[in-house]
């Protein structure tokens, strides 16, 4: 009797949120369930990206996954540091649920916000846990790009920290363009091309749609 692999999706969006990195995210896990796979999915708890006055459990069952959400501040997001302090509480709510990691096969992460990823590297360093990072967006260089940021200040070392783990110990990393792939190998992200794979968003797995290895 096969046992069937057990996959983690770690994301701050997902069901029953609309916003696109919310429907994006919940596509892939709902599809990965339907190909036989056990997945569960470790997210935020939503507020603002929600319709009417429903509130989403804890914990819930939903097209075939197993959905666990975390409590983090959610600040208003016109302000830096309002953003900053919803992301820094995001993470600290999911790091307490790292020996939860232990239990699946595979972590799938995605980079927002974008010190998630930190989460499944350190997994891997201690305990060799497997995972696939998939980037919307390259941290810190857009930030530093859109002057968010200043190029050297804290939140540029600890997200360049941040990558120095999290590229090279990624089993892959899902660029969503051929441009963004070009970007992490000429910026020095990434060292090994091999292990980029480049899907599109809303890529339905049907031939006369472009990927490239």
């Amino acid at each position: 009797m096969s046992v069937r692999r057990k996959i983690l999706v770690l994301s701050q969006f997902f069901h029953p949120e609309y916003v696109t990195s919310s429907v994006l995210v919940t596509q892939m896990a709902e599809d990965l369930a339907k190909s036989g796979l056990d997945v569960e999915v470790l997210c935020g708890k939503p507020k603002e990206y929600v319709q009417g006055q429903a509130r989403a459990p804890r914990k819930e069952r939903h097209n075939g996954l197993l959905i666990r959400r975390v409590g983090y501040l959610q600040l208003s997001r016109k302000s830096r540091i309002g953003r900053l302090l919803n992301y820094f509480s995001l993470i600290a709510s999911m790091a307490l649920r790292l020996p939860l990691f232990l239990r699946y096969d595979l972590v799938i992460v995605y980079s927002l916000p974008p010190l998630l990823p930190l989460l499944p590297a350190l997994m891997n360093l201690f305990f060799k846990k497997r995972f696939v990072f998939v980037c919307y967006d390259l941290y810190p260089d857009l930030a530093v790009a859109m002057q968010a940021i200043g190029p050297g200040s804290m939140i540029d070392r600890v997200m360049r920290f941040t990558n120095r783990l999290v590229y090279p110990r990624a089993a892959a990393v899902v660029a969503i363009g051929s441009e963004m792939k070009q970007y992490m190998l000429n910026s020095g992200l990434a060292h090994d091309g091999a292990k980029i794979r480049v899907i599109h968003n809303w890529y339905d797995g049907e031939p006369n749609i472009y990927t490239e290895p």
